[in-house]
């Protein structure tokens, strides 16, 4: 149980850091689909990036780097 609790502080603190210090900011949201995962994505999967869905993109891309970061720091912990 500590172990979950402790799993889910660390993704709940990197979600927060990237919304406060990147979704936040006009000229960092701004640059984001110049981004290497958005030209990933571009590249990949074809998708099409406007300015209408790219906050919706972006909290996307926030969740699964949170997960990434978050599992990768609680197995080096374990």
């Amino acid at each position: 149980m500590k172990e979950l609790i402790f799993y889910l502080i660390i993704f709940i603190l990197v979600y927060l850091f990237y919304v406060v210090f990147v979704l936040s900011r006009k000229n960092v949201l701004k640059n984001f689909p110049n981004g290497k995962e958005m030209r990933y994505l571009k590249y990949k999967y074809g998708i099409k990036v406007n300015d209408k869905n790219i906050k919706k993109i972006a909290h996307t891309v926030f969740l699964a780097n949170s997960f990434i970061l978050s599992t990768t720091v609680f197995v080096v912990c374990l």
